[in-house]
């Protein structure tokens, strides 16, 4: 077991210049972390404010455990987080290795260094969670953002059919659907593409899903579409002899196959380590991160209210309280000002596509406002265009689904747009927003998606930024 006791004396034996002492939260965290007995639980969760040092603590609890003997990952939501990681690590002069991309771009000599526990491991949930492990099981497994591990989670155990990227093979199975159950609304607006349709998403009957899941099989099995998405290939294998133990959701854009709660228990990966550390601004209630990963009960440690509701840096809040269209004349007079003194932005939508389609309308839009050539991207699952964001001078990134696990310092971005309140970033989301409007874990859901995009770009005391 774990023998440091007082852990500021041992970020102290480092003699780091920039980690010199414990801020008072993290003193608290660490003490309750040793005295409390939450570091011999087997799922804990430390919450602080965005910028409340919640790394350091991981780093020193992470280090710790590795002088034990004990192989340590830590688990970030992207490339470019990961990194940031490693940097944290050699200020603070804790040996680790930064593991990236597919286990033949590993080094062995990196995988062993984690085995022997003579380094830390580092990389994104992608690397770690994997069909194929290249990395071994953790002993202690810290996982930062943990909220995002859901996105990791929709690869390994969701397949997903858009109108958006698989059109043919999404009007198949809807015209097949029709054809048996043409009692659903939302498919005839599906097939029409009726953008206009304010049908909630719905759930096929698990009898009717087991009756059509066989033409199912034929149909995607069939579809050029597997060919030409190998992400939709590998996702469909994994699922196709399981359709009649998920659930199976139908919306105007998508049809999309995954069970209500991800199984990421039975996930050795996860299962086999001794301590799973979990780390957010937003942890909220518990019970909600174990049912969305599929995990069992977390344990938070307590953080004084004085700690808890702490925020750094300034923020100018711009609130459009008349949802009359999507860029009201009114917001568009304070984007471009905005972005006349420093031409970067980040875009929040609630899923990829709003985010296609955001980019697509902002750029013609900035290119007609006179700020023309500017660069844009939207994020994908792994996260690599934030670097290029970051180190451009100008340049606007488009976001779905995600409202953390992205750090903005100072004039690498002071302006962020929420373009609708994010209740629902999937389909399943939709679903219980549209049958189950009074349930509260989703409405904590959308608070703390707010209180996560308010965070990311400020990242210190004299850092601020517009927020609209």
């Amino acid at each position: 077991m774990v023998i440091i006791r007082n852990y500021s004396n041992f970020l102290k034996s480092f003699n780091s210049k920039k980690f010199k002492d414990l801020w008072p939260a993290q003193g608290d965290i660490l003490e309750k972390y040793v005295k409390s007995k939450f570091m011999e639980k087997s799922d804990v969760a430390i919450e602080l404010p965005t910028g409340g040092g919640k790394t350091l603590i991981a780093l020193l609890i992470a280090e710790a455990w590795r002088r034990e003997n004990k192989k340590v990952a830590i688990l970030s939501a992207n490339k470019t987080l990961a990194r940031q990681m490693k940097r944290e690590t050699e200020q603070l002069g804790i040996p680790a290795v930064l593991m990236e991309g597919k286990g033949i771009d590993i080094p062995a000599s990196d995988k062993r260094a984690y085995q022997r526990t003579n380094k830390i491991a580092l990389m994104n949930y992608w690397v770690y969670f994997n069909q194929n492990p290249v990395v071994d099981n953790a002993d202690l497994l810290i996982m930062d953002d943990a909220h995002l591990a859901e996105h990791c989670l929709h690869s390994l155990w969701s397949v997903e059919i858009s109108r958006n990227e698989h059109n043919n093979l999404f009007i198949d199975l809807i015209t097949e659907l029709i054809n048996h159950f043409p009692e659903y609304a939302i498919l005839q607006d599906a097939l029409e593409g009726n953008s206009s349709s304010i049908l909630a998403t719905e759930l096929l009957s698990f009898i009717e899903q087991i009756n059509i899941s066989d033409r199912f099989r034929e149909i995607i099995d069939s579809s050029p579409s597997l060919e030409l998405d190998r992400s939709l290939r590998y996702s469909w294998k994994r699922m196709r002899n399981s359709l009649n133990e998920v659930n199976i959701y139908l919306s105007l854009n998508s049809i999309w196959f995954r069970p209500c709660v991800y199984p990421l228990i039975n996930n050795s990966q996860y299962r086999d380590a001794t301590q799973r550390l979990y780390m957010s601004a937003t942890i909220g209630e518990p019970s909600d991160l174990s049912r969305r990963l599929g995990i069992k009960k977390i344990e938070k440690i307590p953080v004084p209210q004085k700690f808890s509701e702490t925020t750094i840096g300034r923020r100018l809040i711009v609130m459009n309280r008349i949802e009359d269209e999507d860029l009201p004349e009114r917001l568009q007079v304070a984007i471009i000002a905005a972005l006349r003194k420093c031409p970067k932005s980040v875009w929040l939508c609630t899923s990829k596509a709003e985010a296609e389609k955001y980019k697509q309308v902002i750029s013609e839009w900035l290119n007609e406002s006179g700020l023309i050539g500017h660069p844009t991207w939207v994020l994908s699952n792994l996260g690599n265009e934030i670097d290029s964001f970051k180190k451009a001078k100008a340049g606007h990134l488009f976001v779905g689904g995600r409202f953390d696990g992205m750090d903005f310092h100072d004039n690498e971005c002071r302006l962020v747009i929420l373009t609708t309140l994010p209740r629902a970033i999937n389909i399943q989301e939709e679903f219980f927003c549209g049958h189950l409007r009074d349930a509260g874990f989703m409405k904590r859901r959308l608070n703390h998606r707010i209180i996560q995009a308010l965070g990311r770009c400020n990242r210190s005391k004299d850092d601020y930024a517009i927020y609209i």
